[in-house]
């Protein structure tokens, strides 16, 4: 069951805790196409990277072996693809439950976990939902926060930079969006990520360690998440249409949780239409 906390401007993380338990595993399963989606219990959006072609081989590995560079302990030793099993991206996993942590540790082998979040945001899910998990049994997290300061959740990078969102999930995955906003607002992701370091961390860390599984995340797993991943697949060699094609599997990957997330909105709007409407005087209702 999720219980994602999705950000509405001014207002509480939304508590999706009434999730339906097979919505979860259809949001998170994939179709043929896009069978890369694997369902972590718990976790939205939760997909790899393995499996991509590489259409440029990058260099050759270094004397003694060992990789030298991200690329190298990314790639299949044939360097004609992205490793299976070794790089995962998804939403926020702080409502993972048992199935899901057993998923990520023992069945992934997943044992370290790089969060792209800021420490307001970090602060916004645990202030209002105490049990939501920081730390996950079994796994090592890094704290690599693109933005070190401010709630950068999708709706704030939004209000930032002027994206026209999504009208429920308020991000820039929607038709609707203004592609100019995408400029900047991905712009600054990459500009604060090379400036403080935290993109670099998460590729050390490949390198030094090229047999550890890794996740790394944001809160729904599209901006920051889909920018570092558009940058380590773009340094493997994969092909710019296989980037965009990964960026935009989001749509799919909180597909479900997107239409319940359209019920519940509803239903909180209807709500405070009837409390402004029971708050006027019986002249003004007439009007």
């Amino acid at each position: 069951m999720w219980n994602l906390h999705y950000y509405i401007p001014g207002s509480a993380p939304v508590n999706l805790n009434d999730m339906p338990n097979d919505t979860a595993t259809t949001a998170s399963a994939g179709t043929s196409a896009t069978s890369r989606f694997l369902c972590v219990s718990g976790v939205a959006n939760f997909r790899e990277l393995g499996g991509y072609p590489c259409d440029t081989v990058p260099p050759a590995p270094a004397s003694n072996g060992s990789p030298h560079n991200a690329s190298e302990a990314t790639l299949q030793g044939s360097h004609s693809s992205i490793r299976p099993g070794f790089i995962f991206r998804s939403a926020q996993p702080s409502q993972i439950n048992p199935a899901g942590i057993a998923t990520l540790a023992h069945e992934l082998s997943i044992q370290v976990i790089f969060d792209f979040r800021s420490q307001t945001e970090i602060q916004l899910v645990t202030t209002h939902y105490p049990d939501s998990l920081l730390e996950i049994p079994c796994t090592t997290r890094y704290s690599v926060p693109v933005f070190n300061e401010g709630d950068y959740s999708p709706a704030s990078l939004v209000k930032k930079y002027g994206v026209s969102p999504d009208p429920v999930t308020h991000s820039a995955s929607s038709t609707s969006a203004n592609p100019a906003g995408f400029v900047p607002a991905y712009e600054a992701i990459a500009r604060s990520a090379a400036e403080n370091g935290s993109f670099r961390k998460i590729t050390e860390h490949i390198i030094q360690h090229p047999d550890q599984p890794i996740l790394f995340h944001c809160t729904l797993g599209k901006d920051r998440t889909g920018v570092f991943a558009a940058l380590l697949l773009s340094l493997c060699g994969v092909s710019t249409e296989k980037i965009v094609e990964d960026y935009a599997m989001t749509t799919e990957g909180f597909g479900a949780w997107r239409e319940h997330l359209i019920k519940r909105l509803l239903q909180r709007k209807d709500a405070a239409t009837r409390r402004m409407r029971n708050s006027l005087s019986p002249a003004t209702r007439r009007l």
